[in-house]
């Protein structure tokens, strides 16, 4: 069974590190961005088509994709070594997340709904 959340989190810093945007992916699968987001959250999973087409856009091997053991200890060793590092990785994430929910909040404020 796939670790989900290490999945995400994987799939999230590859297409990160390659400059493909969500809506790339999102284009690409045939899926909606929203659909994307989910699963780079860890909260929508993910076929074996799937997985092997979104290896084919980040241009990476299926394998990488599914190699979330080494990417939960490269984690783990950071937070052990370096947690300055991965507290300030946490404190801009939570800094984007409020910046996300004050932007939902003013689409929702506005009827735009779900366009987010």
């Amino acid at each position: 069974m796939l670790d989900l959340i290490g999945l995400g989190c994987r799939i999230a810093e590859i297409r990160a590190s390659k400059g493909i945007t969500q809506e790339t992916i999102a284009l690409e699968l045939g899926i909606p961005r929203t659909a994307v987001s989910r699963l780079e959250n860890g909260q929508r999973d993910i076929s074996y088509a799937e997985m092997r087409r979104l290896a084919e856009v980040l241009r990476v091997n299926p394998d990488e994709l599914a190699q979330v053991d080494r990417y939960l200890e490269k984690l783990a060793y950071y937070r052990r070594t370096k947690p300055e590092l991965v507290t300030e990785g946490l404190e801009k994430v939570n800094e984007i997340i409020e910046m996300m929910l004050g932007y939902e909040q003013l689409y929702r404020r506005f009827g735009l709904g779900d366009n987010i």
